[in-house]
């Protein structure tokens, strides 16, 4: 069988970027109208679920869009990394099973990461974590997020969350 084909298959979107308004100001504020060499498109909530209607896409597993929320200031990046986790959330609230989270970290730091993965996880219930490929020059496989890298991996796999999403 074509699965294709099959009309009464859901259908989920594991790469879905959201841009809360108050997330491309603060990309306007640091980075300018240009992050990342290329204009920040427009996003908003109904736009994406007729988009998601016209393509028989049942849930969209939202996550932030880079540049990502570290701007160089730790405390700037642990209150947005809070922030825009609870818009993802509020999101996930009112439009049950149409969208999930993977909540974004204030990467590199990882004491703040571990914190942010416990309130993500206890208070918003978030299904993963989003891990952008370098945070100010700090990628992935640097030895100081080997700690946080290994507490978020345990963690989807206790919960069976689907996925942790690698940007």
């Amino acid at each position: 069988m074509d699965i294709t084909k099959k009309k009464n298959m859901s259908k989920i979107d594991f790469h879905v970027h959201y841009l809360p308004k108050a997330y491309k100001e603060v990309m306007l504020k640091y980075c300018g109208e240009r992050p990342d060499d290329f204009p920040t498109p427009d996003w908003d909530v109904d736009s994406h679920l007729e988009a998601m209607d016209c393509l028989g896409i049942s849930t969209s597993m939202l996550s932030l869009s880079s540049p990502h929320i570290n701007f160089g200031d730790k405390e700037l990046t642990k209150a947005l990394a809070r922030e825009f986790n609870e818009d993802g959330a509020a999101l996930v609230i009112k439009y049950p099973g149409r969208f999930g989270l993977f909540a974004s970290l204030p990467l590199p730091d990882v004491e703040d990461s571990i914190a942010e993965i416990q309130y993500a996880r206890n208070i918003l219930h978030a299904d993963g974590f989003a891990f952008p490929t370098n945070t100010q020059g700090v990628y992935l496989g640097n030895e100081c997020l080997l700690f946080c890298s290994y507490e978020v991996m345990f963690f989807v796999t206790e919960k069976h969350s689907l996925f942790c999403c690698l940007l």
